[in-house]
């Protein structure tokens, strides 16, 4: 894990406002493995806010970063019957970046009456769909806090969305309600939004968005080819992220045993696991880089370990004992 030592390169910023800006990212240029890493620090109302492209940034881990959310798809009427023309969308486009939305951490939503949303991405694994319908029979609909398809559905995303358009299209419905209200699809944070109603596009504008982050277009065995660009620094593994995420891209990680930051100079630092009171052994510890061994003193047999056989007297060490006390018991019978 990033610890808090060393987050930074020499010189730059480790945070801005009330957030940690860990390497490769940074603030401002030079300060971070390349221009889509950079972190803007604004000032705002005597308060500095982290920013990436625009969007304020809320979190940044080893994996992913939380951000506001991007365009919402809007469509507002007045009118209870679809002829199923009216189309509005939008596009993103993240492709040759170090981002994708996470597929895990992130749904898309559709509010409003009539409306079947979607989303249509191209993906390393070919063309992906996610979609739902949000209809209303009544006016109550618009007040249901489940998002189940009466006024508000939801479906889950695709991995690797990095280029997609997201779309609104009225549907041909004959009800009593009107659509007045408007529409709108959107991707969010799962545990960060509880739909109640019809939204306004004033709240989704701060709805955060998860987004998973990598070193992009390239996989390990290419990446380590260049040794003056590869980012994975001493005491690290790379880990491929085509299975995983869907994604052209890699990430740095430190070996088993080891902590910091695997992307910035030198690397990892061996854990010393027998520091402290805390050891993992019930007798002598001894640090190895990146593990440690236990030891039992002399007299005395197992591996050591507190959570495996410990230390246990060996047979000969009892035997002895035992004639020292029977030794003592006859001597003084003689007294």
């Amino acid at each position: 894990m990033f610890t808090a030592a060393n987050t930074t390169l020499p010189g730059c910023p480790s945070r801005c406002g009330n957030l940690t800006i860990p390497y490769p990212f940074g603030v401002g240029r030079g300060c971070s493995f390349g221009d889509h890493f950079v972190i803007a620090c604004d000032l705002e109302n005597n308060s500095s806010v982290p920013r990436l492209s625009g969007k304020q940034v809320l979190d940044i881990s080893e994996t992913q970063l939380v951000t506001t959310a991007r365009p919402v798809a809007t469509a507002c009427n007045s009118v209870g019957t679809g002829s199923g023309e009216d189309i509005t969308w939008y596009n993103v486009n993240f492709t040759s970046q170090p981002y994708a939305v996470s597929s895990t951490a992130n749904k898309f939503v559709v509010t409003g009456c009539h409306r079947f949303g979607y989303i249509e991405a191209q993906t390393i694994v070919g063309r992906e769909v996610a979609s739902c319908v949000a209809l209303c029979t009544s006016k109550e609909d618009l007040l249901d806090e489940m998002c189940s398809g009466i006024g508000c559905c939801e479906a889950p995303i695709p991995k690797g969305l990095q280029f997609w358009n997201t779309a609104l299209q009225k549907i041909n419905y004959t009800t009593s309600v009107s659509s007045g209200n408007c529409s709108y699809a959107f991707i969010l944070e799962k545990s960060s939004f509880n739909i109640r109603g019809s939204p306004d596009a004033v709240r989704l504008k701060n709805v955060p968005i998860v987004l998973d982050w990598f070193v992009p277009n390239q996989l390990c065995k290419d990446a380590q080819q260049n040794s003056a660009t590869y980012a994975c620094q001493q005491n690290t593994t790379c880990v491929d992220l085509d299975k995983v995420l869907s994604v052209i891209g890699y990430r740095c990680k430190c070996l088993h045993g080891y902590e910091g930051n695997p992307y910035l100079s030198p690397g990892c630092t061996d854990i010393d696991q027998c520091a402290g009171g805390n050891t993992p052994c019930s007798g002598t510890c001894v640090n190895t880089p990146g593990s440690y061994e236990c030891y039992c003193p002399i007299g005395y047999y197992g591996d050591g370990r507190k959570d495996g056989t410990g230390c246990r007297a060996s047979s000969l060490k009892l035997v002895l004992g035992l004639g020292n006390y029977y030794s003592m018991s006859f001597d003084s019978a003689l007294i």
